[in-house]
C-alpha cells in the first residue's frame, strides 16, 4: 500500500507511521507532479 500526503499533516504522518508505513522517495504511479515533490511525503507499507 503506497501513499502520499502534503508535508504539513505532521499528524497524519504520525498516524500513518504507526500503522506501519514508511517514508519512501516518490513513486512511478503518484499523480503528485514532480515539482511539488519536495513539499510532499511519500509512504508505503507491505499488505502481505
Amino acid at each position: 500500500m503506497r501513499l502520499d500526503s502534503a508535508a504539513f499533516m505532521h499528524a497524519a504522518h504520525a498516524l500513518y507511521r504507526s500503522a506501519g508505513l514508511v517514508d519512501i522517495e516518490p513513486y512511478p504511479e503518484t499523480e503528485i507532479p514532480t515539482d511539488v515533490w519536495p513539499y510532499w511525503v511519500f509512504m508505503e507499507r507491505p499488505l502481505a
